[in-house]
């Protein structure tokens, strides 16, 4: 294999892994370094009417949406995207009933005006009598599309041609004709969620009036999403979302998924700058070995992550690693991660990002991580900053024992602590099990050959719930990313802040 080409990255280019949030990003440099994945492929399918992404902020679910109406602009069907937002009906209640049927007169109304700006002609028709109309009827017996251009009364299509497709007079007959698929993406419908009776009742009965639509209209297409801790607080407020569980698909990141995002990061940005000695290089080679190299071009190829406990042996892990494991396995912040380490290596006129970069902005990122856990699952636990706070100067591993004596003392005996779901706690472990929900702490199991390995809720979501044995073994750590940030002391006692020191010396 040739010698990597020498290629020129600038760590100061604000651009080199694109934008934090899909949402935002330009269209060309997203479509760039876009991860392809299997939901992009069942979002896409017309025989499900109405799908759901489930997955927690950062994990992806606004750039699948993105992808997928992307997809969707070059087919001649009227595809609408949207926010929870700018949807949302003008309704002040918590009931139910009346929330389900503002939504669906919203989306009806964005659809029939959607349809109307395609052929050049206005929307102005009480979007609440089509709402009635679905209800008594539906639109089986004839095409939405057919219904809305009786409203519109149009007994021909004007010659003005609108932005939306190049013979509107075609399109139109088309649908008329044959029931083209209307799609419909709703983003961030769980925005601003809080766990009162209103906000609950507004997000159930949106996924209500989407599956009553559905059931209306053959040739509507809805895709949204919403976060596991929200779906789990309004699945048990509203029976009738266990209709709904069958439309849901679940995003989570592996290891590899994580590699491929970061490589293709790099990839852009030599396409974007246009390193053509570089990028000839790279079309010669395929899979890991590729993705790895895309990635050193950035990072040193391998970190020290840890010891193995019999060989007291350093551990080597490659930078995705390190990055992937620090950002929870979420895309988004380990983008955001990168780039604070980025900045801090220009600072220090350092040619690559090295370990020693992460570990020194991991102070003010890990305060950030506090503050998102925080806003993420307020809803649940109104608490949790105080909860996480209760750790702080604190080490960094427990025993199921001693964990159980931190939350007692620290917790349950100076907070008023109560959960959405359960109550107040009587036990240390109901504390403990709603942070190892929360992705504060994960459990650790020792092998036999002297590594471990570490297990996440969703790889284990009974642990410290089981009556009888609670921990199967394992022991507890808080996780890496919030270390710093709450000042921890590793087994010998030695703080975690101490570490930019340390890291100094090391290079």
């Amino acid at each position: 294999m040739p010698a990597l080409p020498k290629a020129t990255i600038s760590l100061t280019d604000r651009s080199l892994f694109g934008n934090d949030a899909a949402e935002d990003e330009n269209e060309d440099i997203f479509q760039s370094y876009f991860v392809e994945r299997d939901e992009i492929s069942r979002f896409m399918k017309d025989d499900s009417p109405f799908l759901i992404l489930r997955a927690y902020r950062g994990e992806g679910k606004s750039a699948i949406l993105r992808k997928a109406l992307h997809l969707l602009k070059s087919a001649d069907v009227v595809s609408v995207k949207t926010t929870g937002a700018s949807l949302s009906p003008d309704v002040s209640s918590s009931d139910s009933a009346a929330w389900t049927k503002g939504w669906k007169r919203q989306i009806l109304g964005l659809l029939a005006s959607e349809i109307g700006s395609r052929i050049g002609a206005a929307w102005s028709d009480d979007a609440i009598s089509l709402v009635e109309e679905a209800e008594k009827n539906g639109y089986k017996s004839r095409n939405f599309v057919s219904s809305i251009l009786d409203r519109l009364r149009i007994a021909q299509v004007p010659e003005k041609k609108s932005l939306g497709t190049s013979n509107p007079e075609k399109t139109v007959q088309r649908w008329m004709k044959d029931g083209s698929t209307l799609w419909l993406f709703v983003d961030d419908v769980d925005e601003n969620f809080v766990n009162s009776p209103e906000s609950r009742a507004k997000v159930s009965s949106f996924f209500n009036a989407c599956r009553q639509l559905i059931n209306l209209i053959p040739e509507l297409r809805i895709r949204t999403g919403i976060r596991p801790n929200v779906w789990k607080i309004i699945r048990s407020d509203a029976e009738s979302l266990g209709k709904v569980d069958q439309y849901i698909i679940d995003i989570r990141w592996d290891i590899l998924q994580l590699r491929d995002l970061l490589a293709r990061r790099a990839d852009a940005y030599l396409r974007r700058t246009k390193q053509n000695s570089a990028l000839q290089y790279f079309a010669g080679i395929a899979g890991s070995y590729r993705a790895e190299q895309l990635i050193s071009l950035i990072f040193e190829a391998e970190m020290d992550w840890g010891y193995d406990t019999v060989g007291q042996r350093q551990i080597l892990r490659p930078p995705h690693v390190v990055l992937s494991t620090l950002s929870r396995h979420r895309p988004r912040w380990m983008i955001e991660l990168a780039k604070l380490a980025a900045e801090r290596a220009a600072i220090q006129k350092s040619p690559q990002i090295y370990k020693k970069h992460i570990v020194e902005v991991l102070d003010g990122f890990g305060r950030t991580r506090i503050d998102d856990l925080s806003a993420e699952y307020r809803s649940e636990c109104a608490e949790v900053r105080e909860l996480i706070n209760a750790f702080a100067d604190g080490a960094e591993d427990y025993s199921t024992a001693d964990l159980q004596s931190r939350i007692t003392n620290r917790i349950l005996q100076h907070i008023d602590l109560s959960f959405t779901s359960s109550g107040r706690p009587s036990r240390p472990m109901q504390v403990a099990a709603f942070l190892y929900e929360i992705g504060f702490l994960t459990a650790r199991e020792e092998l036999p050959d002297g590594t471990y390995r570490h297990y996440a809720f969703a790889e284990e979501p009974e642990l410290l719930h089981n009556r009888t044995n609670v921990d199967r073994g394992m022991a507890w750590e808080i996780h890496p990313v919030f270390r710093q940030a709450l000042g921890l002391r590793t087994a010998s006692g030695q703080k975690k802040n101490n570490d930019r020191k340390n890291n100094r010396k090391k290079r």
